[in-house]
């Protein structure tokens, strides 16, 4: 991994322990966590770059950052409705 996805996967890393507040590399479930954001993000990344987003690449920055940001946070509550229903 080079230096700089090393750093921003430990920033995300970061952020999930002040959400949790436990260390997702001692909590598998964190760093599930971790894991399910880092595959979001670049699936995201990804789909923009190939032009499959059409409806978000249409929109200008500041519409289209908001859009993917509650597209994240959408996906981070149905995980966080999840983890609550389980436990």
């Amino acid at each position: 991994m080079s230096a700089a996805a090393g750093a921003a996967f430990d920033h995300l890393a970061d952020g999930v322990a002040r959400l949790r507040g436990t260390d997702p590399t001692d909590d598998p479930a964190a760093m599930l966590d971790v894991n399910a954001a880092w595959a979001m993000v670049h699936g995201l990344g990804d789909l923009l770059n190939a032009g499959r987003l059409k409806h978000l690449q249409a929109m200008g920055k500041a519409e289209r950052e908001a859009a993917m940001a509650e597209m994240i946070r959408r996906s981070l509550g149905a995980v966080d409705d999840v983890r609550h229903s389980a436990g």
